[in-house]
């Protein structure tokens, strides 16, 4: 929707407004006022959908019998960033709070993938279940605070 610029650029300018406002007919202050009721209301709006929350994003790098990422997450929506900077295939799996997700395929070296989990808070288990590679030190607890 075009706005429409009624306020004047100086002080100089205020009487060539009054003229402007005083010309309007009933009918063309009728339409001013709808223009400034709805874009007001339109502005409320999109101040309302861009505050809603992003989503977490969270890198994790994954390498020989190592997982590194942040200890303590963020509830809610997450979208966890994965990247096998090892030499060995690697995957990621997170588990708890009735959550058991994993990476749809192993990654290669140097491969990446993503894996979303509405995380809600509490404690959580991520490792990679490759081999015995958790037992190898790929496995790590990760708090989720509300």
């Amino acid at each position: 929707m075009a706005r429409i610029n009624f306020l004047p650029n100086s002080l100089d300018n205020s009487c060539a407004l009054r003229k402007r406002i005083v010309g309007l007919s009933g009918l063309g202050l009728w339409v001013l006022a709808l223009l400034l009721l709805s874009s007001g209301r339109d502005g409320a709006e999109k101040v309302s959908a861009s505050s809603a929350a992003p989503d977490n994003s969270v890198d994790v790098r994954l390498t020989e019998y190592k997982i590194e990422m942040p200890t303590t997450l963020a509830a809610g929506r997450t979208t966890f960033n994965i990247t096998n900077e090892g030499k060995e295939k690697h995957t990621f799996e997170i588990k708890g709070q009735g959550i058991d997700k994993r990476l749809g395929s192993d990654l290669k070296s140097g491969e990446r993938g993503t894996l979303q989990a509405d995380l809600k808070p509490g404690n959580y288990t991520v490792n990679c279940p490759v081999a015995n590679h958790d037992e190898k030190g790929m496995k790590m607890q990760v708090t989720v605070a509300p």
